[in-house]
């Protein structure tokens, strides 16, 4: 059964005797670049249409697509009077709807629901169109004709929901003994929880996420030096990546906070919470420990960088690189992840860590070489960075926001480790030079 969370503290034993074993160093770069894993950090929340749908057999789609809609340049822009909308029927009978948020993506399955393992479903779709990925690939731990849990739920824009009905449908499960575990909440991870919750799943487990001020757009345009350049169109983009609380609204009864140690029963599987923030600041994996299986999410992604900040003074990027190296000692003999084929055996899975860490020792030392004596904004850095883009003016809007998302992570983690100096100016700017 899924349980509602125990707490596991010979994971913690477990966890604090390989730290104190190994040792608490991880790998070092160019110049003196040295990573540390402290779990007891103070985790601050500062924290892609014409594929092939099945769904589309059995659910309606209203097209009433905005005349003149320019996806390249609105992407992850969704706008409720004019957008494309999935209709479908809720538990209680109702008809609800959610607006495409990605309009220009197409999907095609590239296999529904496996069994890689006993209990473990896996299902894979190619997607087209979406900036971040071209791949998802979906997970679900089932006890048939007893509880299932989703770990993440993907978007009806990028998968459709074959696979959430699919599972239930095959195991013999009912949508009110179904379960989510959220590893973070990006759309192609949570865009489908309103759907799953509509249709009666029972409740959502995920790290609380830090609510963020009214002003806080307008703080990291200024940290920047976005609104110094004159650029105001970012606004509503980086909106969407930080303000992700107003989703859960109206289901708030039926989600459940977890953490480290934090653990969740399915059947034979006992799923343990492991807080592994970097990719965001609130981001979660599963380990089931005894038979060295990890649900990843993203926190293992095959090409850096797999991080975003928006929040100075979180230490992100240097926390998610020792998560990573943490992973090493864990003697993993299966990885789940969310944009990648599982890996498999402890080598497999190693190297494959070893790989990620190793391509960020380039863009961290290429940013290095970026500082000089006179101090630049996250934004004048980010250009001069991506100076080989034929024109940064050309590039949509959601590019911009990653990129300099992107290099605002490489000149912190260059702060924090006594590589670069920060100020903040007068207008709010934060200022970066070499120290």
């Amino acid at each position: 059964m899924v349980t509602e969370l125990t707490r596991c503290e010979k994971g913690r034993r477990k966890q604090a005797q390989t730290l104190s074993s190994k040792g608490r160093a991880g790998p070092c770069f160019a110049p003196s670049l040295c990573l540390e894993r402290d779990r007891d950090m103070t985790n601050e929340e500062h924290t892609t249409n014409t594929g092939v749908r099945k769904a589309q057999e059995r659910l309606h789609i209203d097209n009433t697509t905005k005349s003149g809609f320019n996806a390249l340049d609105s992407i992850g822009k969704s706008d409720s009077s004019h957008a494309r909308c999935f209709t479908y029927v809720a538990s209680d009978g109702s008809q609800k709807k959610l607006p495409i948020v990605y309009p220009e993506v197409s999907y095609v399955t590239n296999f529904l629901l496996n069994e890689d393992l006993p209990g473990i479903y896996h299902s894979s779709f190619a997607i087209d169109n979406f900036y971040f990925a071209d791949r998802i690939d979906e997970f679900a731990v089932v006890d048939p004709g007893a509880n299932a849990l989703f770990i993440d739920v993907g978007a009806y824009d990028l998968c459709g929901v074959e696979f959430l009905d699919e599972a239930l449908v095959r195991t013999g499960t009912a949508w009110e003994d179904a379960n989510v575990f959220l590893t973070h909440s990006h759309d192609d991870h949570d865009g489908n929880l309103a759907y799953c919750l509509d249709r009666g799943a029972k409740r959502v487990f995920m790290k609380e996420l830090h609510q963020f001020g009214p002003n806080a757009v307008q703080d990291i345009l200024t940290q920047w030096g976005v609104v110094r350049a004159g650029e105001s169109e970012l606004s509503f983009y980086i909106e969407r990546l930080v303000n992700r609380c107003e989703r859960f609204k109206g289901y708030e009864d039926r989600i459940t906070f977890v953490g480290d140690g934090d653990a969740i029963d399915v059947g034979d599987y006992h799923l343990e919470v492991i807080e592994t923030p970097g990719h965001t600041a609130s981001h979660l994996c599963l380990i089931e420990r005894e038979k060295g299986i990890l649900f990843a999410g993203d926190h293992v992604l095959d090409t850096a960088p797999g991080i975003m900040s928006f929040t100075a003074d979180v230490r992100q990027l240097q926390r998610f690189l020792a998560n990573l190296a943490y992973l090493k000692s864990l003697d993993l003999e299966r990885v789940f992840m969310c944009h990648h084929e599982p890996l498999i055996g402890a080598p497999t899975i190693n190297a494959f860590i070893e790989k990620i860490i190793a391509s960020y020792e380039r863009p961290i030392n290429k940013m290095f070489t970026m500082l000089e004596d006179a101090p630049l904004t996250v934004n004048e850095l980010a250009q001069k960075y991506y100076f080989y883009l034929p024109s940064w003016d050309d590039q949509p809007p959601i590019l911009h926001v990653r990129r300099l998302a992107i290099a605002f992570s490489y000149l912190e983690y260059l702060y924090d480790m006594g590589k670069a100096e920060r100020q903040v100016a007068e207008d709010g700017a934060l200022l970066y030079a070499l120290k």
